[in-house]
């Protein structure tokens, strides 16, 4: 890693400890909001009638998640803003300009599409999970009403996320040694838990099983909630590299006819081991100011879970800027 990455990632890590714990307490409150709006007894007759997914239609919809959700974006739309602020400060000097426009329509355009893809995601996230959640439950023969009282507690969480809940509450039903791998376990319940199934134990008892899911299940939402605040931010971060020329542009300051766009990969074509293979052979990737790179994506990595490459913006010369 070239010492110019060092510091950029460095700086990513500085201004997202700035932006992403607005984000983060947003995001829990949408989902607990969300989560006392679920009615279990709807779920139930749905479930025993074979209708879940008319009802995922009706009660998790576009309009109905997008209402609950709304707070949630307007808060992406204002760490992607203030990211733009950020960002000024990082122009040569010959281009610097006062305040950033926030009012700038392109500056606005650009904001909302990076907000609309992530809620999108999370509405997608939310249903499948419910989906999901459903499906196993039938497969294992849980009557419906306890499929539907359980669907509360997926929400906040990716279909992934939910699935190593259920994984982890069948480790603690079987006393599967592999739920102490599990990061996210409540370290205090190991004593207990190596003892019920130890020579002499009888297992987890229900309400135990319950405590310890439970806990886990905190944990789990707590780390989507943090993961998700660092995702969006480090998007919005390099969002607001390009919203910021974007204001410049339109001020008039600089013609976008003679920048140019460069795809940089964390660590060069080599990467570090935890880099994307196609965000690798983009690596070097040149376009205009207003083309996309090959992948189609104006911004590297914007429909990229937590992608870390950024863009270098140079002049038509070769020189940095």
């Amino acid at each position: 890693m070239t010492k110019a990455e060092k510091a950029f990632l460095s700086q990513l890590r500085r201004r997202t400890a700035i932006l992403a714990p607005d984000l983060r307490r947003r995001y829990l409150s949408a989902f607990r909001l969300l989560r006392e709006q679920i009615r279990p007894s709807v779920f139930a007759r749905a479930i025993e009638t074979g209708s879940i997914e008319q009802l995922i239609s009706e009660q998790l919809g576009d309009a109905q998640l997008g209402e609950v959700l709304r707070p949630l974006e307007m808060q992406i739309d204002r760490t992607a803003l203030r990211a733009g602020e950020l960002a000024v400060k990082d122009l040569p000097a010959k281009f610097q300009f006062g305040v950033f426009d926030q009012l700038n329509p392109q500056v606005i355009t650009a904001t909302r599409a990076m907000s609309g893809r992530a809620i999108m995601r999370f509405k997608n996230e939310i249903r499948q999970t419910v989906r999901d959640a459903v499906t196993e439950g039938l497969e294992q023969g849980v009557g419906p009403r306890t499929i539907a009282r359980g669907l509360r507690e997926t929400i906040g969480m990716a279909p992934n996320q939910a699935q190593a809940v259920r994984n982890f509450n069948r480790m603690l039903r079987e006393g599967d040694d592999e739920l102490f791998t599990r990061v996210l376990r409540d370290r205090r319940f190991d004593r207990t838990i190596r003892k019920a199934f130890g020579p002499d134990g009888k297992g987890l008892t229900g309400k135990q099983i319950e405590n310890m899911t439970a806990a886990y299940r905190r944990r789990m939402i707590a780390h989507a909630a943090e993961t998700e605040a660092r995702t969006i931010t480090l998007q919005a971060l390099k969002t607001g590299q390009r919203l910021t020329w974007i204001d410049a542009a339109e001020r008039g300051i600089v013609n976008p006819a003679d920048l140019r766009r460069e795809w940089l990969a964390v660590g060069g074509p080599g990467g570090d081991g935890r880099n994307r293979p196609e965000h690798l052979e983009l690596h070097g990737d040149t376009v205009g100011f207003n083309e996309p790179f090959r992948n189609g994506q104006m911004v590297p990595g914007e429909t990229d879970y937590n992608c870390r490459c950024r863009a270098r913006v140079f002049t038509v010369t070769g020189s940095d800027i």
